[in-house]
């Protein structure tokens, strides 16, 4: 039998996004946060975008993890663990945070390359994310 906490995410399911949000934030890690819980048509653009950074990973000879998280997911995760992450992972989150907070849905879906907010609000081309990729593997 469900109970509430499972129907409302109990604590399982708190801990599964919050191991999803750290490994979002990991380096070495393609990251897609996504507006599909908050908008029906985002998932599309979603694909898309997964298809094209898994294409780009490839080509690169990356063999990188792929994680897709809502900005829902995201949110409530942050609360949770914001006090246990670096600098670094803090300020990206505040980052994104901050241009939701100014332009809403619209920055989604946003892509985050091992550690770095690359773009927002759209696909970017198979140039721009090898590009991308190029410099990430030179700085390592």
């Amino acid at each position: 039998m469900l109970g509430l906490k499972d129907l409302f995410g109990g604590s399982a399911n708190r801990e599964k996004e919050d191991a999803l949000l750290r490994q979002a934030l990991s380096a070495k890690t393609a990251t897609v946060i996504s507006a599909r819980c908050c908008s029906a048509g985002a998932a599309a653009q979603d694909e898309v975008l997964e298809a094209t950074v898994k294409a780009a990973l490839k080509d690169s000879a990356l063999d990188w993890e792929i994680v897709t998280i809502t900005i829902t997911q995201a949110q409530s995760s942050a609360g949770r663990i914001g006090a246990s992450l670096s600098p670094a992972q803090a300020g990206l989150i505040q980052e994104i945070q901050g241009l939701f907070m100014s332009n809403g849905l619209s920055i989604f879906p946003a892509l985050i390359l091992d550690q770095k907010l690359l773009c927002y609000g759209g696909v970017p081309s198979m140039e721009q994310l090898k590009a991308r990729l190029e410099q990430a593997q030179v700085a390592a």
